[in-house]
């Protein structure tokens, strides 16, 4: 049996099962480059969507040490911007979300700053060293390095 692709990971998540008439849809935008902080395709997919829809920005961490920083520095900066994208847009509820390990084979999502985000923090993420260095980046990120990606969801 094939994995799920990350689509339809990431749809199963966010919408789940529906039971209306038209079941919603999910559109998922990922951040294809480390620059420039393009946000068209997030606001072009946006307004095609119809209303009870899932419009998910999804940016992967990974690569190299070096790319996975400059991610990680530039991380509050790009959800920020998605965020006001997906309001503009329309989206009456914008959410931030944590996956690991990575984006294509997700096994834990939480919505960043909940009880769920420091529960995972404490007993479901990977340990490991450099504790100060780890806080650090994760004060200016707003989240740990250990993640594999940070998704922002909004439902029009």
């Amino acid at each position: 049996m094939p994995a799920p692709s990350c689509e339809s990971a990431l749809e199963s998540f966010l919408i789940g099962r529906r039971r209306s008439s038209r079941p919603a849809q999910c559109a998922v935008v990922k951040a294809t480059s480390l620059l420039p902080l393009n946000f068209r395709r997030l606001a072009q997919t946006a307004a095609e969507v119809e209303a009870g829809d899932v419009v998910v920005y999804a940016i992967g961490i990974e690569g190299s040490v070096v790319v996975r920083l400059l991610m990680l520095l530039t991380l509050g900066l790009r959800v920020a911007r998605a965020q006001r994208v997906l309001h503009a847009a329309g989206a009456v509820r914008v959410r931030r979300y944590a996956v690991l390990p990575t984006l294509e084979r997700p096994t834990i999502a939480y919505e960043i700053g909940t009880p769920a985000a420091d529960y995972a923090d404490r007993h479901l993420r990977p340990r490991g060293t450099g504790k100060r260095l780890r806080a650090l980046i994760a004060r200016i990120a707003g989240v740990d390095p250990s993640i594999g990606a940070v998704i922002v969801a909004g439902v029009k």
